[in-house]
């Protein structure tokens, strides 16, 4: 999923905006971008509570203190079924657990955000409860656990996972053989982010993922690829902006949109524009900008031989 722009800001959630599902782009910046300090809380720790109701199934999450200033104390989640309280506790969440507490907060942290979802995500009458926690941090991170009723119903099972900076966006897709259409999470792979670049200027290729009770989370990407294609379509298009302009190191945005071409069987074609790119020196790293032309296409010529590799170690290739 694209992760840039050609808008001269870094965008972070912030106290009281409703980032939830909704992949926030991060812009390379053109100039100096100023991060304002938290002053230092005065008044006592903001505390929120929402309750959302589906069926029989009503969700009640309590938020107390920020992310931002080091006043966040964890979430609490009640659920009910029939009247019956059947979890009251912490959700699961591995990156909001620091020196054995949970320091996380609801995302998007205003009364309107979506952090709080009941919805029947496999189909089988019976609504799970999706709550989206927050991390803290410059631009970190999504931790999302999904309660789903044990098949005795004595109390729920947590299935938690880690969108980290990518987030994710619930929409809907045709399902298998017999179904409709089905819940997905649209994400992207977070192995991508930091991994050549900067944070601001990394990018990741799409992910899909699907939930259902026996399964968990399930990596549907393979099955959805107008959606692939379409990132990849809008990964070329920054490329071509960035190399051509030639002010910002293209590494991020290339091996994101290498990685859609690979998933799609492509990879004859994009090596060969890769190539072609390491060769102009728009390939090498942002340290190396001074170095001699042929420096830059070595370098270049090095980044793409090392990103092969690793796409098909990670299994961007199809399957025969």
């Amino acid at each position: 999923m694209v992760r840039l722009t050609e808008d001269a800001a870094v965008v972070v959630p912030c106290q009281g905006a409703p980032v939830l599902r909704s992949r926030t782009n991060i812009a390379i910046a053109t100039g100096l971008v100023a991060l304002a300090l938290p002053v230092a809380a005065t008044a006592a720790p903001k505390r929120i509570t929402r309750t959302v109701t589906g069926g029989p199934v009503a969700a009640t999450a309590t938020s107390v203190g920020s992310s931002f200033d080091g006043t966040g104390a964890g979430v609490q989640l009640k659920i009910s079924r029939n009247g019956t309280t059947l979890f009251d506790g912490a959700p699961k969440g591995a990156g909001c657990i620091y020196e054995g507490k949970s320091s996380c907060t609801l995302l998007g942290w205003d009364e309107g955000s979506d952090a709080l979802v009941v919805r029947d995500l496999d189909g089988n009458g019976e609504p799970e409860v999706i709550v989206d926690q927050y991390t803290g941090g410059a631009h970190c991170c999504v931790d999302t656990t999904i309660f789903n009723l044990k098949p005795d119903g004595s109390g729920y099972l947590q299935s938690p996972k880690e969108f980290r900076d990518e987030g994710y966006r619930l929409i809907s897709r045709p399902g298998g053989t017999g179904e409709g259409a089905v819940p997905i999470f649209e994400s992207g792979d977070i192995r991508f982010i930091d991994l050549y670049t900067s944070h601001a200027a990394s990018s990741a290729p799409t992910q899909l993922w699907r939930w259902t009770g026996q399964a968990g989370w399930i990596d549907v990407t393979t099955s959805y690829l107008d959606d692939v294609r379409a990132d990849q379509r809008q990964q070329r298009k920054l490329l071509d902006r960035i190399t051509r302009r030639s002010i910002y190191e293209a590494r991020g945005v290339a091996a994101a949109w290498a990685a859609d071409g690979y998933r799609l069987g492509q990879r004859t074609a994009v090596l060969r524009i890769l190539r072609r790119l390491a060769d102009r020196g728009r390939l090498a790293s942002g340290f190396s900008q001074r170095r001699s032309a042929a420096a830059k296409r070595s370098q270049g010529r090095a980044f793409v031989q090392g990103l092969d590799r690793r796409l098909k170690r990670w299994g961007y290739l199809p399957r025969p």
